[in-house]
């Protein structure tokens, strides 16, 4: 489907035009402690009008046992290797069937289905495996939303309270982000909206390192909203394809603000949600030398904004 036959605000409904629904997706590789807290601060969340899906990629550290004794209320969903944060988020929105053998398949955007090993049907190849490296298709079985957020996060007890009640304000809301601090109980923001300047190649985080007294306690509109938390209308997710799984790591995040951003909706910051972050634990901190060697190879500061540009030019006008 072309990107302009598909979106027509005239014709489609507003996501928030019926009660709300919520589906939680939690992507975890080898980061079973902070994954544990993630959830557990799900499961203390005072509005419980959501579903929780963790995806693991692949992970060899004993976080599936971990995660399937500790919190079975939760949906689990094993990957058979990492897709990185792209492709294992792409894959955590599919829909989950049942083939005439018993066994769960999720449905790609070309039709087909294709078995995915999980905790019951581990050992099952009923249908050889697709690597389900297209991204997701558009489904009426979606909730209204998607959270997206990283394993390494800690949200506040009423966080999924106050996203949804701010997402029901805004009627052109294209994605949502939280207020973001470093490890909790830290009062240093991390995140409070983010700027995109593509004609000098430069993103940024507002707020950040500042200590929260207030000063960005406003809700306004920005450029992105960091993959760290973010919640997208999941009709706008389908429509936009997903997250580019061309994106190693590092800049899937803008690069679906922007491309969301081309569609005329609004990318919003909500300071009253609030989470904590243990910055890229999974890879080694924030000044982890992988990380630096990820900026570098990718060029965060330049070459990465630049492709981002190119991409945001070429897709929109694809589907002109």
């Amino acid at each position: 489907m072309r990107l302009s036959e598909a979106w027509n605000p005239k014709t489609m409904p507003s996501p928030i035009s019926q009660p709300l629904s919520l589906q939680i997706i939690v992507l975890n590789w080898n980061g079973k402690n902070d994954t544990l807290a993630c959830l557990k601060s799900l499961k203390n969340q005072t509005s419980g009008d959501f579903s929780v899906r963790v995806v693991d990629n692949s992970s060899t550290d004993d976080s599936v046992r971990a995660i399937r004794e500790k919190f079975p209320e939760f949906e689990l969903l094993e990957l058979d290797k990492n897709y990185k944060y792209a492709g294992g988020n792409n894959r955590g929105t599919m829909n989950k069937e049942i083939n005439h053998k018993g066994h769960e398949e999720f449905t790609e955007n070309t039709g087909r289905t294709s078995n995915i090993e999980t905790g019951k049907n581990k050992k099952c190849h009923c249908e050889e495996r697709s690597n389900l490296a297209t991204p997701p298709a558009p489904s009426t079985q979606h909730p209204d939303y998607f959270l997206f957020l990283n394993n390494d996060t800690v949200l506040a007890e009423d966080c999924i309270e106050k996203l949804l009640e701010e997402a029901e304000k805004h009627e052109n809301l294209g994605v949502g982000g939280a207020k973001i601090y470093y490890k909790f109980p830290s009062q240093k923001i991390w995140f409070a909206g983010g700027i995109v300047q593509l004609w000098k190649g430069k993103i940024t985080h507002i707020g950040i390192r500042q200590h929260d007294d207030g000063q960005f306690d406003e809700p306004k509109i920005v450029d992105y909203v960091t993959g760290a938390a973010m919640l997208i209308p999941s009709q706008i997710f389908s429509v936009i394809g997903g997250f580019d799984e061309s994106f190693s790591m590092y800049g899937e995040d803008v690069d679906l603000c922007l491309r969301i951003a081309k569609l005329g909706k609004e990318i919003r910051y909500f300071p009253s949600a609030k989470v904590w972050h243990s910055i890229s634990a999974s890879t080694g901190g924030e000044f982890s030398f992988y990380k630096m060697k990820q900026k570098i190879n990718y060029g965060l500061k330049y070459k990465i904004i630049k492709a981002i540009n190119e991409k945001i030019y070429n897709k929109t006008k694809k589907h002109q």
